[in-house]
């Protein structure tokens, strides 16, 4: 079962599925796009649902962040460009904050996506402390 998300208004409190697949959600939220809504024109929020939690979690996409480098290689006469995005959702029901790792390959020419199944996601607390801990042994 894969990621849900949908768009609301919370203006008209209209719920609409986009138009779009979740790399361009996540790609527009890294780069600070807004998301108007096509019935009254306010900004419209992105709301996720993860099927793989202990039961289900959803939340707000709060931000999504990709290399300010582009990381790209060559396959024979097709060029990749990896996408590893880290996004925060905050959850409506506990307040807590998480973060997922989800990542796409883009084939090129043409745009050919491949997602990355499986991308974690955890408690943001637990993310910090992973980091912290490579940090005090001087990897970041």
């Amino acid at each position: 079962m894969a990621t849900d998300y949908f768009l609301v208004c919370d203006q008209c409190e209209s719920r609409l599925y986009p138009g779009f697949g979740l790399f361009d959600l996540l790609h527009a939220k890294a780069l600070k796009s807004g998301f108007c809504c096509p019935v009254c024109g306010a900004d419209r929020k992105a709301s996720l649902s993860f099927p793989f939690n202990a039961g289900r979690l959803e939340g707000e996409l709060t931000a999504s962040y990709i290399p300010t480098t582009p990381i790209i290689w060559d396959e024979g006469d097709t060029k990749v460009q990896f996408f590893p995005f880290l996004v925060i959702v905050s959850s409506d029901e506990n307040g807590s904050q998480n973060i997922w790792l989800p990542y796409w390959h883009v084939e090129m020419p043409g745009r050919l996506l491949k997602y990355g199944q499986w991308a974690p996601n955890m408690d943001l607390g637990a993310f910090a402390e992973l980091v912290a801990q490579a940090q005090q042994d001087g990897y970041l």
